[in-house]
């Protein structure tokens, strides 16, 4: 014989489930995307360190960046249990020479 809850119960497993991060919560707001707007940047050669010469496109073996691709987090959401990042994986800082 299967006993019916009362409805109140229902109710309170709703209101005990965790909430969703709030937006000024530091899982969201702590996370450096502030330089995103700036594009990656390498030096190819020791030269080009030594001169500041630094380029948004490069080819690297089998590698190709033909296109400025944006640097770092560029952006941030979040379901009830979940924080996303997404990212070109590209540093902010100069990289390079490889």
């Amino acid at each position: 014989m299967k006993i019916p809850l009362p409805p109140i119960l229902g109710v309170l497993a709703v209101l005990a489930a965790p909430a969703a991060p709030a937006a000024d919560d530091p899982r969201l707001t702590s996370w450096l995307s502030a330089p995103s707007v700036n594009y990656a940047r390498l030096y190819e050669s020791d030269a080009a360190r030594t001169s500041g010469t630094a380029v948004t496109t490069w080819a690297r073996g089998q590698g190709t960046q033909s296109a400025p691709s944006y640097a770092g987090v560029m952006q941030i959401s979040y379901s009830r249990d979940w924080v996303y990042l997404r990212s070109s994986g590209l540093g902010y800082h100069v990289m390079g020479p490889w």
